[in-house]
């Protein structure tokens, strides 16, 4: 036999010898003998220790000798957790970024030799739920072992969605008050108080609604299950109630600057990498008024998506608002004022920056020194630019009235989309 037909044989007997391998998988998984069974059964079939975790580092499920490999630290509940040192190898070599820009496992190779550790991201309707870990443990991985991970990853990914659906039932308590209430039930807050004591809810004075959804579509929809499981590394699940096919949480103060304070917080991490969005509503101090403050937080979230904003905080779009409440009768520009549209068209007529230096000298006008720097040009430029806009328009700085109407022009010009170039 020759090299080329020797070759394709062994492709062919590699091939064969994986199909019956996944069969063997899918035997234990179509017989429902659970999560443990699948590791032992994948055990047997690599030859090599490993662990299934989730995004949290908690311990779904190892195989006998992983523990051997890897230190596990236990909680008050009994619950095991990868332990920190290989946590922190994990985060500062950012192995979980290398395979999701793979798109497949990823081999991690140590100082040791035959120490390697082949990771995988487990995925439930592309929401990241777990990693699995196998780890080479002195015997030298082969070809076809990266190709079985892979697919090991995929029955996994079935059995924790059979798995996730059960517990999210069981662990997600519908409450019947908070969705009457998000109806827009009236209730006196006495009465919502009282029973919320009563189903044992969390009973913070100050709270945050944030509404969770897809970046792009309306709802979560099937994607609820996956997203309860990752999301209760950060959130208590009984903070949370389905509402409109999205999750709405409720957050009390002190969770909400863990959770947002920061552009890449951990939570904000996990929000991105799962194509998520969250919107934030204003502070809610009576719960019994929780309809218009999820109306904040959906508006911010609808506003959120259009910007590709990760976090979107009511707060910070009132102007927005403003402006499409003023769109659906009026065309805006007519609430600007005359003076700012005069600016604009001389800029487009003169290729000046006339309106970008009025703007700036509006937002720092107690620090002319500021707005310069911003603008990149010197403090005398700045105020010549002033004085000439000045006496081209007429307006009067030392106006409260006038510089309020003026800054509100401009900033309703740029939501509209007119782009300022300084």
């Amino acid at each position: 036999m020759d090299n080329s037909k020797q070759a394709n044989s062994n492709a062919d007997t590699t091939e064969i010898k994986l199909a019956l391998y996944i069969q063997e998988l899918f035997e234990v998984l179509y017989l429902n003998l659970g999560l443990q069974q699948l590791i032992d059964r994948a055990r047997e079939i690599l030859g090599h220790p490993m662990v299934v975790h989730d995004m949290g580092f908690k311990v779904l499920t190892a195989s006998y000798d992983a523990h051997e490999i890897v230190n596990f630290t236990q909680d008050e509940h009994g619950n095991n957790y990868i332990n920190e040192d290989t946590i922190q190898f994990i985060r500062s070599n950012n192995v979980a970024e290398k395979v999701r820009k793979k798109g497949a496992s990823e081999y991690i190779k140590k100082l040791e030799p035959l120490n390697g550790t082949n990771l995988s991201i487990i995925k439930i309707n592309d929401i990241e739920i777990a990693q699995f870990a196998v780890y080479e443990a002195g015997i030298k991985f082969e070809e076809t072992d990266f190709k079985l991970i892979d697919k090991i990853s995929q029955i996994l990914s079935v059995e924790l969605q059979k798995s996730n659906a059960f517990n999210m039932q069981h662990s997600l308590i519908p409450n019947y008050v908070l969705t009457d209430l998000l109806d827009g039930k009236i209730m006196t807050e006495d009465a919502v108080r009282d029973k919320l004591h009563y189903l044992n809810w969390i009973q913070e004075k100050h709270l945050y609604i944030m509404v969770i959804s897809n970046k792009e579509s309306k709802g979560l929809d099937i994607k609820i299950p996956a997203v309860v499981q990752v999301l209760k590394e950060f959130i208590p699940l009984e903070n949370c109630i389905i509402f409109q096919s999205n999750i709405t949480a409720f957050i009390p103060k002190k969770l909400f600057e863990k959770l947002c304070i920061g552009s890449k917080s951990e939570f904000i991490n996990l929000l991105e990498r799962n194509a998520l969005r969250a919107g934030i509503s204003l502070n809610l101090s009576e719960i019994s008024d929780c309809k218009r403050f999820y109306s904040q937080a959906k508006e911010a979230l609808e506003i959120g998506k259009k910007q590709n904003i990760i976090v979107s905080f009511f707060k910070e779009f009132a102007l927005n608002i403003i402006s499409d409440l003023i769109k659906s009768k009026y065309n805006y520009l007519d609430f600007c004022h005359p003076a700012v549209i005069q600016i604009m068209e001389f800029d487009q007529q003169n290729q000046s920056d006339l309106l970008p230096t009025l703007k700036h000298y509006l937002y720092y006008r107690s620090s002319p020194n500021e707005a310069s720097k911003v603008l990149c040009i010197h403090r005398n430029t700045l105020f010549y630019r002033i004085n000439k806009i000045k006496d081209m328009t007429g307006i009067d700085l030392n106006h409260v009235t006038e510089v309020s109407q003026l800054y509100f022009s401009i900033k309703l010009l740029e939501i509209n989309g007119y782009e300022l170039n300084a």
